[in-house]
């Protein structure tokens, strides 16, 4: 027979050790999908930004240098 100390121990540790879990499972998920999201957003916004120009050379438009160059 567990006494009631005992078992009030290991609810407290139960319950702390799935707290954490829960916390670093959130973390996780997070960053795998905010990184697949950046991936995806990086790749939609170079497809929106290229372009083929008069000579049918491929080009990438790059926002900061507002000009674009050859790829």
């Amino acid at each position: 027979m567990i006494s009631k100390k005992k078992e009030r121990l290991f609810d407290r540790i139960f319950f702390i050790v799935l707290f954490l879990y829960s916390i670093f499972y959130q973390i996780k998920v997070f960053f795998f999908f905010g990184f697949f999201f950046s991936l995806y957003f990086s790749l939609k916004l170079k497809k929106i930004f290229m372009f083929i120009d008069e000579k049918k050379n491929i080009c990438l438009y790059f926002l900061p240098k507002m000009s674009y160059q050859p790829v």
